[in-house]
């Protein structure tokens, strides 16, 4: 029978814990070593660059991070559902490669004039824990093609993809929203998106979140942020073959007032972003 202590996001099994411990008491704080120059790597950088750690739980769990990083303006996030961004300035992305391990390929997806700067090796066991993914100040965003679409007063939309425009039945389809804080937002704001077959009908299927699933709030976005937040959106089994529209929007939470959505057409309550074939 093994036996596992549960420590600050270690298990350690019983023969760890009781011999190989006991044998060299230095080896369990090699394990934290890894941790603790990520922390100080990050804090280090936050000093003159945008610094984000991946992913969004290892800020949250590790003590060295919670410890180090919490009066720095290094901010957690998880590559799998958003990617934040600062133009203008350099961005560091540190990427914990073993509980994310698809982050580094994400980034060099999005800014592939970024490059890994620095490795941080996992210990007493050498092999790489941290990777500090770079992207220089003179990078400009990519997807940067929509303008005057204004969200309230502290939020414009300034671009969006598809995965494809062109689904059957039972997919899903993943839409990215990319958002540009105007001021710091001082709310909690939930945003939307909407399959209809037109403006008028309700919606066919839809994605109802807080940017980024929640691990990238709207309140924690500072001025001149940019924010790449996917939803999701399962096209529902029995959806008959046609085109359909994509809505977006944005309300309050928890009293889901709408927040006014300004463009180039008026204001409305939500905004037509792209169509779909589902056949």
């Amino acid at each position: 029978i093994t036996y596992f202590f549960i420590l600050p996001k270690l298990s350690f099994n019983i023969y760890d814990y009781f011999i190989r411990f006991a044998d060299d008491p230095s080896t369990f704080d090699g394990f934290t070593v890894g941790e603790y120059q990520t922390a100080e790597t990050a804090r280090e950088l936050s000093q003159t660059n945008a610094v984000y750690l991946t992913p969004w739980t290892a800020v949250n769990d590790f003590p060295n991070y919670e410890l180090l990083l919490k009066d720095t303006t290094a901010r957690g996030f998880d590559s799998s559902l958003c990617l934040p961004f600062q133009p203008g300035r350099t961005n560091d992305y540190l990427v914990n490669v073993l509980a994310d391990p698809s982050g580094l390929d994400r980034l060099s997806a999005r800014f592939p004039q970024g490059a890994v700067t620095k490795t941080i090796l996992h210990q007493p066991e050498p092999f790489p824990l941290t990777e500090v993914f770079t992207v220089p100040a003179e990078v400009e965003s990519p997807l940067f093609h929509l303008d005057g679409i204004q969200f309230g007063e502290d939020i414009s939309l300034v671009g969006s993809e598809l995965t494809s425009n062109r689904l059957s039945p039972g997919d899903t389809l993943t839409v990215t929203l990319v958002w540009k804080a105007l001021h710091p937002v001082n709310a909690d704001l939930v945003a939307f998106i909407h399959l209809a077959p037109d403006a008028d009908s309700p919606p066919s299927a839809q994605d109802d979140s807080a940017p980024c699933r929640a691990t990238y709030q709207t309140y924690l976005w500072r001025e001149g942020e940019v924010v790449f937040d996917s939803h999701p959106i399962a096209i529902p089994a029995d959806l008959p073959a046609g085109r359909y529209f994509l809505f977006v929007g944005m309300y309050s939470w928890p009293d889901q007032t709408p927040v006014p959505i300004t463009s180039a057409g008026g204001e409305s309550a939500r905004l037509p972003n792209g169509q779909i074939e589902v056949a």
